[in-house]
């Protein structure tokens, strides 16, 4: 729940967040941001329909209700929201700030090369070191992100919803 974002703008606005269900590319342990472009598993797609129940249920019994539903337009997020609006109502609304991290040169890349996985880990140490500025060879870093995001939150903010549901 965001009281305020950093300059004060958005009182009272409620980001949900839903990570898409699993896919093919989790499945084979691939890292998948940008270059490949996965589709959900069938086990995914079970997941995904149970969560777009569940959160129709939950707007059925309370005043609970989402405003807006926004996702990423990989195909993996895309089809997490296609899902959830057949449940919920709501008309998804794609927008690019809120794709994956661009983990450049280890997009499509096996999870369980060891030198891969020593490479991802290296950033993910970095930015919890507080190197933000940091990123994978060929793709983002921290800020990167963070930028991308704030654009996103800035849109956001002009549409005047009280919750949204991102799915990532």
């Amino acid at each position: 729940n965001c009281d305020e974002n950093v300059e004060g703008k958005m009182a009272n606005f409620t980001l949900y967040l839903l990570r898409h269900g699993e896919s093919v590319a989790n499945v084979e342990r691939v890292f998948a941001a940008r270059k490949i472009d996965p589709p959900l598993s069938d086990t995914g797609i079970q997941q995904i329909t149970m969560q777009a129940k569940s959160l129709r249920d939950l707007s059925l019994s309370s005043r609970f209700e989402f405003s807006a539903l926004y996702a990423s337009p990989l195909l993996r997020a895309k089809h997490t929201a296609e899902i959830v609006s057949q449940w919920c109502g709501l008309e998804p609304i794609f927008s690019e700030d809120l794709m994956e991290v661009d983990v450049g040169i280890l997009d499509g890349e096996n999870q369980e090369d060891p030198v891969k996985w020593a490479m991802y880990e290296n950033v993910m140490k970095k930015w919890e070191q507080g190197l933000h500025n940091v990123g994978f060879q060929g793709g983002e870093s921290l800020n990167d992100i963070e930028f991308r995001f704030g654009r996103f939150l800035e849109e956001l903010e002009d549409d005047k919803y009280e919750a949204a549901l991102l799915v990532v």
